[in-house]
């Protein structure tokens, strides 16, 4: 079973960006709006142990920090992995796992999360 096409996602806290599908492979599918700026990417790939991963990317263009005529692009990531043995966990022990950490990123943990606190 897949994603929803388009799959929808805030990345300004407020608006939602509709992203169409736009690859598919084995375990693993992408979704992005027209401009490319922003990408949600889903896979999981097994090997020694079974990875999961949400991600998104987002790219914009800014003013060149070295040659301020000129603009460049760049690039941010975030993403939520969840890697686990082979056997061992159900998937609802890793859902609540899962729900936890979504739980203790709070605004304000996350706030001290992006200011390097720890």
């Amino acid at each position: 079973m897949s994603f929803a096409d388009p799959s929808k996602v805030k990345v300004d806290g407020a608006t939602e960006v509709e992203l169409p599908r736009v690859t598919v492979g084995d375990k693993t599918s992408s979704y992005q709006n027209s401009d490319g700026s922003v990408e949600l990417v889903l896979t999981t790939r097994k090997g020694r142990r079974t990875r999961h991963e949400g991600r998104i990317n987002l790219s914009k263009v800014i003013p060149s920090t070295l040659i301020p005529s000129q603009n460049e692009e760049v690039s941010t990531s975030a993403y939520l992995v969840v890697d686990r043995p082979l056997s061992g966990y159900t998937n609802e022990e890793l859902r609540k796992l899962v729900e936890g950490l979504k739980t203790f990123f709070t605004e304000a943990n996350i706030k001290k999360l992006l200011g390097a606190e720890s």
